[in-house]
């Protein structure tokens, strides 16, 4: 319901073009650590005038929203969850003016054992617009890294322009493999490295890729068990 009165900004409108990409990121902003329920506090990076929210996001296999809390002093809000997917809504006719790091909501998950915010996988629905329907370009929302036990996994900087790296916190030595494909799903990086117990960083040269939004795959093999991470990384020129 966050763009639906009046379809506005033509959200709903049916079209046969190239399905455009989330004009929504995440950041990570300070560090917590997981609980059986972890509270995430998500923050709005930049101060703006607010008409709707639309936040469609994949979480990680096994991460359940039990409940998300509206922050929003106005508006009418709801979320649900279908799968992994989890679909955020809010929109007031009046608008509410917010602040840089001004808490927009509280994620209330289950099954977290570390996350970050490239973790979150968002969808092309994820926008933010202003009282007068006009969506903004790109919007940040930061977010709390939640440490668990096991290793850890990090993108940063992202968006980037010629170079981001992959740090990766392992308790044991492990193979870390990263495959990165574009918007259409082609393959522009692949390579494994094998790590030593530690902190690590891996540097992703993106110079020479085009801009827009890549996918990164990573997967740690530590003996017979696999983990796998996916990030959005936003190339920038």
């Amino acid at each position: 319901m966050a763009l639906a009165y009046g379809d506005v900004n033509g959200s709903y409108q049916p079209s046969t073009a190239l399905r455009l990409d989330p004009r929504m990121f995440a950041v990570n902003h300070g560090t917590m650590n997981a609980a059986d329920l972890t509270v995430i506090p998500v923050r709005i990076d930049r101060a703006l005038s607010l008409g709707a929210l639309s936040v469609v996001v994949e979480l990680p296999v096994g991460v359940r929203a039990e409940a998300v809390r509206s922050a929003l002093i106005k508006g009418d809000f709801d979320f649900h969850q279908n799968g992994n997917e989890l679909r955020i809504s809010w929109f007031s006719v009046d608008g509410v003016e917010l602040s840089e790091n001004d808490l927009l909501f509280a994620l209330e998950l289950t099954g977290v054992n570390s996350l970050n915010a490239g973790d979150l996988r968002f969808g092309e629905l994820s926008e933010a617009a202003s009282p007068l329907a006009e969506v903004y370009p790109l919007v940040g929302l930061r977010m709390p890294r939640v440490a668990g036990l096991g290793h850890e996994v990090s993108l940063y900087p992202n968006p980037a322009r010629d170079l981001s790296q992959v740090r990766v916190r392992l308790n044991n030595t492990a193979d870390v493999a990263i495959r990165v494909l574009d918007a259409r799903g082609r393959q522009v990086a692949d390579f494994t490295r094998r790590l030593e117990a530690g902190t690590q960083v891996l540097d992703l040269v993106t110079e020479g890729w085009s801009e827009g939004q890549y996918r990164v795959e990573i997967s740690i093999v530590e003996g017979q068990e696999v983990r796998q991470h996916g990030f959005r990384l936003q190339v920038r020129k």
